[in-house]
């Protein structure tokens, strides 16, 4: 499983409740609908979180590798539940996989499910990355050239590359000094972690949507401005198109002249 597909975790979380709280959602008459997809696409949401996290858990520096692969050939128990619980005897991390890029993805997904379940696991979660991060990823004392990448995520201390990702950190902020915020210089994860820790009206989850890169947007309702004029063709049950008859009836008095001519 890449790290990439990490953020699935949020994304099933913010489909089941559109980016109110759980309690929220359950409760809610007008736009939210709770049911048993809900629940189930919640369950999900918790179950991936896990699995990602475990991804930096499992390794020497708590960091994730690009790729891990799973073991399943534990054995089983009567009702078919696996018997081992260690997480780093599911987890295998290969060689040519085992570089980390400071990616986002985790940490998008913590941020989310905090947000939704207010469950105090993800913040610790996240804050145990957050520290692997400046142990083994700054350059310098107190980070003073940057952060980089990792060749290994096994091995301590790790060998650091020479690069540090766009998606980690802001590297030539073009502000004033007015302009500056937390916000504004960072960038992907970095700006995932702070909104984790941040107060929970800080950009609310049912108030804007966040694009690729962590851009806020806010929501709006769709009203007559974004009308386009088009409509759906009418279909039967089977979903054919019913055809229109499109022949116009002529006016009575088109019609008597035409009979004259005649």
């Amino acid at each position: 499983m890449d790290h990439l597909v990490c953020f699935m975790p949020g994304l099933f979380a913010l489909g089941a409740t559109e980016g109110l709280t759980v309690e929220e959602a359950r409760k809610a008459e007008n736009g939210v609908k709770w049911g048993v997809r809900q629940e189930e696409d919640l369950k999900l949401a918790r179950e991936l979180m896990r699995t990602c996290y475990e991804m930096y858990n499992v390794t020497a520096t708590g960091l994730a590798p690009e790729i891990a692969w799973f073991n399943l050939k534990h054995g089983k128990s009567d009702d078919g539940e696996f018997i081992e619980e260690d997480p780093s005897k599911d987890i295998i991390v290969k060689p040519r996989d085992a570089h980390n890029l400071q990616r986002p993805e985790t940490v998008e997904s913590l941020f989310v499910m905090w947000r939704i379940t207010g469950d105090e696991i993800y913040r610790e979660w996240g804050w145990k990355i957050f520290e692997a991060f400046l142990e083994h990823t700054a350059v310098g004392e107190g980070a003073k050239d940057g952060f980089t990448s990792l060749d290994n995520v096994d091995e301590v201390p790790p060998k650091q590359r020479d690069n540090m990702e766009s998606f980690w950190l802001v590297s030539r902020p073009r502000f004033t000094q007015s302009q500056i915020n937390p916000l504004t210089l960072q960038a992907e994860t970095l700006k995932y972690l702070y909104l984790l820790f941040s107060p929970n009206d800080l950009l609310p989850l049912d108030e804007v949507v966040f694009n690729t890169e962590a851009h806020p947007f806010p929501k709006f309702g769709m009203g007559r401005l974004f009308e386009t004029g088009w409509k759906r063709l009418p279909r039967d049950k089977e979903g054919v198109i019913i055809k229109e008859d499109l022949t116009e009836e002529k006016p009575e008095n088109q019609q008597k002249q035409e009979k004259d001519k005649k």
